[in-house]
């Protein structure tokens, strides 16, 4: 039994049997080659599908910013400081970062994503300042010998004394740590 060898047929071939090529010959030997084309596909390597459609949350400019860099979560977590897991949880929105370790995400991102940009507004000059320094309402009170309540209201935008008004202001004019 003879078959004939057909590129573009995938049946297979029973045990024992003898191919013949197009050409009728048994083997290629002495023969030319068919011809091949060589050609190369030049295009851009699509995005990686963990990389974040939309930059929505801390998380999600963290691991945008890691995938451009070509980097790793351990490389990260060694240049903000935290294990490999915390980057992992941060990525994934499951946690958000503690306020401590802001400065230092700052500081790897390149920019602030929590920054923000209605105006002069105390409320968000006195959040951008402490999320900056990486402190918390309570620290900031104690720092600014204030009550954290205080701080929290006007983070919130609740109104208080124009003279508290005065002196925060002060202080983020001045010298806020001082």
């Amino acid at each position: 039994m003879v078959r004939i060898f057909l590129p573009d047929t995938f049946s297979p071939v029973p045990y024992r049997t003898r191919t013949l090529f197009q050409d009728g010959c048994k083997n290629r030997t002495g023969r030319g080659s068919s011809t091949f084309y060589h050609f190369t596909l030049k295009a851009t390597k699509p995005p990686s599908l963990l990389y974040p459609v939309q930059l929505s949350t801390l998380g999600d400019h963290i691991r945008k910013v890691r995938l451009d860099r070509k980097l790793t979560q351990w490389n990260v977590a060694n240049i903000v400081g935290v294990t490999a897991d915390c980057i992992t949880n941060w990525e994934l929105n499951r946690f958000s970062p503690r306020i401590q370790y802001h400065p230092k995400i700052v500081e790897f991102l390149g920019y602030d994503p929590t920054l923000k940009t209605d105006g002069n507004k105390l409320s968000n000059r006195v959040i951008s300042f402490r999320k900056q320094h990486g402190l918390s309402r309570k620290r900031l009170a104690k720092l600014w010998r204030m009550d954290e309540k205080t701080i929290g209201r006007i983070e919130d935008g609740i109104k208080v004394f124009d003279r508290t008004i005065n002196k925060v202001d002060a202080k983020l004019t001045d010298g806020p740590l001082a």
